[in-house]
Parts: structure tokens; sequence; C-alpha cells
């Protein structure tokens, strides 16, 4: 199988599947309990397997990857251990695994020239040297060739690809000329490394990526091109920074269960926050489509800091992911003097918890359907619980406008309206009343009549 594998054996996840022989040539997903003769997973890719708690079998595991295409083997979820079982004693090599248990016996499992991350025991790791500085070297290439990577700023090459320990640099050594280009390889392996910089190269100087896995931070200068489809943000560390220098990443996506700060502005068309700590910076400016907050880890909270940013937003509310939604409880949402400003017709913000609190909330489009909307239910009713804003602006809104409000809205200072014409605030479910509630006075939704005056 040349791509990923996607199995889920039961609704309860109480039975399993049994396969013979599998063979894995590409990412690939494991979910719940299985059974394996024998698996084979591809060097140069990822391999996740469950959730926490959860046992996969297997009589033999043939995992070997190479110097140029680690294997990785990881938990579906950071920080949520899965658990291996085999009767039989397992080596492999060239491996990066992280939260990857072995249980019963025998424990002795063996991985040559590898990394261990996180919770890994009932393996013996033989572990490559790691917390290297590698320097790109040689001009344009392929990401994941050993000739371009080197111990020293402008020496030899031959040193195995980055891992997770590595930091990687980019400097004024590490081309000949101008228009040089570092690709990935054409068998889209995963790119890893704990810190990259590029400090130094000529300007007309390009990277081209599919995606990167960064451990740690990620700093990049203004005057180079950058085509990256996805980066994902991994491991525990702390006090980790993105100095991304407004380049266009399409996808941003916090994973690990670590803390990272935006040191200047950014442009995302999705942000996916998963687990971990997200600060969206002081004084930066952002721009996404969409901010999609859950959690993957039941067991700790996904926290987003505002700081003072000011983040524009111009997805619209009725996508799969919507304009900005948080889609868990366990979430902490701290605003700071933050401002959103949702730019699309039909934007929203859309959270399932009980309470949260924003500071500055801008709709600008004149013309369509703005959602705020409390998904939150307890026992299968809907609960009136309150959302708070410093600020909530509605400017120069059509007659044709909607704003939908579905509970309770407190706005610390006031709630900044002004309009063309008359329009119309609407609760989003029929028949249910929403409140919003200003100093001075209190709206309750569904209503009709002249708005108050401000």
């Amino acid at each position: 199988m040349y791509s990923s594998m996607d199995v889920y054996p039961g609704y309860q996840g109480d039975s399993e599947v049994s396969i013979q022989s599998c063979y894995l040539g590409g990412n690939g997903n494991v979910y719940r309990n299985h059974r394996f003769g024998t698996l084979q997973l591809g060097a140069g890719y990822i391999y996740k397997f469950g959730e926490s708690g959860q046992v996969f079998h297997m009589d033999t595991l043939l995992a070997n990857g190479r110097c140029d295409a680690m294997v990785r083997i990881e938990s579906n979820v950071e920080g949520r251990p899965v658990q291996f079982s085999s009767p039989n004693m397992q080596r492999i090599q060239y491996a990066i695994i992280q939260n990857i248990q072995f249980q019963g016996n025998p424990l002795d499992h063996i991985a040559e020239n590898s990394i261990g991350v996180g919770a890994t025991p009932g393996w013996t790791i033989q572990e490559l040297t790691k917390g290297r500085d590698l320097y790109w070297v040689g001009g344009t290439g392929i990401w994941h060739d050993p000739a371009h990577w080197s111990l020293t700023s402008g020496g030899p090459g031959g040193e195995c690809i980055p891992t997770p320990f590595d930091n990687v640099f980019f400097d004024d050594k590490s081309f000949s000329g101008p228009n040089q280009e570092v690709n990935y390889a054409a068998q889209n392996f995963v790119v890893n490394f704990k810190n990259l910089l590029w400090s130094g190269p000529p300007a007309s100087t390009i990277m081209t990526m599919d995606d990167m896995h960064a451990y740690g931070s990620f700093e990049l200068r203004t005057d180079f091109t950058l085509y990256l489809t996805e980066l994902f943000l991994k491991g525990d560390l702390q006090n980790n920074v993105l100095d991304l220098r407004n380049h266009f990443i399409w996808n941003l996506n916090v994973e690990g269960t670590g803390q990272w700060t935006m040191l200047s502005d950014f442009n995302f068309n999705y942000i996916g926050h998963q687990n971990g700590t997200l600060n969206l910076g002081e004084g930066t400016h952002g721009e996404i489509g969409t901010y999609y907050g859950y959690s993957a880890n039941t067991s700790q909270t996904s926290v987003l800091q505002g700081g003072s940013c000011y983040l524009v937003v111009n997805g619209e509310y009725l996508t799969y992911y919507g304009s900005f939604n948080i889609a868990t409880q366990q979430f902490d949402l701290q605003a700071g003097n933050s401002t959103i400003e949702m730019t699309n017709p039909n934007a929203g913000i859309v959270g399932s918890l009980s309470q949260l609190s924003f500071h500055n909330v801008s709709f600008t489009n004149s013309d369509g359907i703005g959602t705020i909307a409390n998904t939150y239910y307890n026992n299968g009713n809907q609960v009136k619980k309150e959302w708070s804003f410093h600020r909530l602006s509605l400017p120069a809104m059509e007659s044709s406008t909607v704003l939908r409000l579905p509970t309770r809205y407190y706005s610390h200072r006031a709630m900044a309206m002004c309009w063309k014409a008359p329009f119309n605030i609407k609760s989003t479910i029929t028949g249910r009343f929403g409140e919003i509630t200003v100093p001075g006075f209190v709206w309750s939704l569904p209503f009709r009549g002249s708005s108050p005056s401000m």
C-alpha cells in the first residue's frame, strides 16, 4: 500500500483487525487495536498509531530507514503513548520513535542508529549523534541528500539528514550564487529539525517544501522566496519562536505540547491548533483564512494567547472548519489586547466552550450574514453561558446584513455599532433567546424594534 492507511476496526474500538502481512510505502495512520503477522514500514515517512492505551500486536516489525530517509513511528497524539506488543524480539534501524512503548516480554527490542522522543520504554535505542548543528552547503540540492549537510559553515558535506534534535542553518556560505534552491525529495520524505535559522543566503534563493516538522523555533529572513505547504510544530520544548516575516504558508499545525510565540507578521490559509500553546505575539499583524482550535489530548488544554496581535480572518463560517472555530472544552483563550477582524461577508466566530472572553472583535464586511455561536451542549441541552467582549464592532452595516447570536454576551466597555440603515440581529436557533449585555441596557434576542442609542 503506497498511501495512507486509515482503519477503524469497530465503532467502540472493542474489536480488532487481523492482517497477515501489511506493507505501507507512504505516510500511514492506523487506529485502534490491530494484529499483524508482518508489518513493514517504508523508509522516509511518518506512521501514526492510535490513541493512548491502545495496543498493536505484531509478530514481525520491519522498519528499516536510511541515513537519508528515516522511518518515523509515533503516537497519533503527542503526549499520549500507545503500546506495541510482540512475542519476538524486533530489530529496526534509522528510525525516529516517539511515544511508542513495547509491553510484555521480550523487552529488549532494538532500534539501531535511531532517535527516541518522549516515552519509549521497552526499546533499546542505539542513538545517532543528536544535538548537532547542521549547515546547508553546496548550493542547489535536495534536503534529503547527505552531501548538503555539514558540521561546519561552508565545510564538507556527508552528514546524515537532520533529526528532531538537530539545529539547521542556512547562511552566507550555503549557496554559491543567485537563484539557487533547496527542494524536497521526489518521494516526499519527511523533513525534521529542532531549530531552523535562515540568516544569510542571497535574496534570490528559494526554498520549496511540501511539509516541515519543527521541534523548536523557525526563523526566516524577509528577502528570499518560500514555498511551503504545511508547517508542523512538534515536541514539548517551551519558549520557541516563529519569525516568519509575513511569508505565506498554506497550513500551520500545532501538534506538540510545547509553546511557540510569533515574533513578526504571519500569513496562513489555515491554523489547526490541537495541542500546546500558540502566542500570536506583541504588535504583530496576522492574516489567515481559518483558525480551528481543538484538543487532541483530553488530559491537556490547548492555549491561544492573543498578545496585542491584529488578526485578520477572511474565511467563511459555513466551510468545514469555519472562520474562527474553537471546538473543544479543553481550551484556554487568553485574548490579551488582541483584535480579531472578520472580513468575509459570511464570517463567524463559533465555539463549544461554556465561556470565552475576547478583547476586540470587529465584523467589517457590510454585505452578508455574520455569526457568533456558542454550540456548547450539556446533556443534550444547549445552555446559556456567557461570552464576553471588551469591544464588539459592527461598522457600516447594510440593511441586508444579519448578525446571528445564540447565547449571552457581555461587553466590558461598549458595543461599537454604526450603520447606514437598520439591520437584523437574530438568534441562530429559532425560539431560543440570546442576550447582549452592555452597561446601561440589555438586549434580549429575538426582539423587534429600533436599536437602543449608544
